[in-house]
């Protein structure tokens, strides 16, 4: 048998066994490089440091235990699928999160998004991690990020669905699902967002330099009203994608497989190829988004400080075109002052 035929029939018999080696080995790779901390770096405060985030035992289930958290979320559903016979759409949906961490270093740029330097991030150095204005978590990577849009997005599908099939739902709802579910769930979705955004801020989790647009200011901070509008895309996504068909299939991706080309005799609504589906779906509704806010910031559009005093005092300030400096908002910064050379020579000491 030639040897792309024995590669072919492998991956056909093992294709899940090689996956979960896949996952194992991303995840151990990340989780024994990450570092804590940036004293002694070019974004950091030599003689500064950081507590770790206050709270900190009320979200290790999401930032400190992310392995625990995702764990126990893709437990549930494999489980469920188990009893089902079959990868539920929830299942499915999940498997096709995991890498969405990829993007997030992108989405804090675009964003002015920092993250609370005592949290395990990727180190510095790395390329593309080192995107993020300040810290990238590993979070990110160790699946909790995934098991966090899912727990949200599960919850606004069973609400969106508790909505839609009441009696109270227009008509038009049951003739268009897709977008009625997409709809309501990203509506239902937008309180649960802000709460938990809110969250992360008052446990110096994470803050917004600056932003664009109205700002809500909660007690002592300050957040960016259109931030609350980033997530609810994911979750909406992902309650749509999770809408059954008549053999408890997801009905959006076995659309859309059925209408993809396929080698001969392969199954064209096979969950490898809605996993493949639902990959990019999910990374779309991650890059919509954010390419509206990577948009406003070159434009120059992002430049109103949204925040009083800065959390994080081993770190400086991330202020890339000396908005809040020319704001001012006390250094030191990162990159470097621009209108200030004795604030420029403190950040060398």
């Amino acid at each position: 048998m030639p040897l792309a035929n024995r590669l072919r029939s492998s991956f056909a018999r093992n294709g899940w066994l090689y996956f979960a080696l896949a996952v194992f080995l991303v995840g151990t790779i990340v989780a024994g490089s990450a570092d804590i901390g940036v004293a002694g770096t070019e974004r950091g405060i030599a003689a500064a440091t950081d507590s770790p985030p206050q709270g900190a035992a009320i979200l290790s289930l999401f930032m400190a235990g992310p392995i625990s958290f995702a764990l126990l979320v893709f437990g549930i559903l494999l489980w469920h699928s188990h009893k089902q016979g079959q990868l539920t759409p929830a299942t499915i949906v999940a498997l096709g999160t995991l890498f969405t961490g990829f993007i997030d270093p992108l989405a804090n740029w675009a964003t002015f998004a920092i993250l609370n330097p005592e949290i395990p991030h990727f180190p510095l150095s790395w390329p593309w991690f080192n995107l993020a204005p300040l810290i990238e978590p590993v979070a990110a990577f160790l699946g909790g990020y995934s098991a966090y849009y899912m727990l949200i997005g599960l919850g606004s599908y069973w609400l969106a669905g508790r909505f839609l099939g009441s009696p109270h739902a227009p008509r038009w709802t049951r003739q268009k699902p897709f977008i009625a579910m997409f709809g309501a769930a990203f509506v239902v979705s937008l309180p649960f967002n802000l709460a938990f955004q809110l969250a992360w801020m008052e446990y110096d989790v994470l803050v917004y330099t600056q932003c664009f647009g109205p700002v809500l200011r909660v007690g002592n901070h300050q957040y960016p009203l259109l931030i609350a509008l980033y997530d609810p895309f994911i979750y909406a996504t992902i309650a749509t994608l999770c809408l059954p068909d008549s053999q408890g299939r997801s009905r959006a991706l076995v659309v859309l497989t059925e209408k993809l080309p396929s080698v001969r005799h392969e199954n064209r609504s096979a969950a490898s190829r809605q996993i493949s589906v639902a990959v990019v779906l999910v990374w779309l509704s991650i890059l919509t988004p954010i390419s509206f806010f990577a948009g406003v910031r070159l434009a120059g559009w992002a430049n109103t400080p949204v925040y009083d005093t800065f959390p994080f005092p081993s770190a400086k300030i991330y202020d890339p075109y000396g908005d809040l400096e020319r704001a001012g908002k006390a250094g030191p910064f990162y990159p470097r002052a621009i209108n200030n050379p004795g604030l420029n020579a403190m950040t060398d000491n």
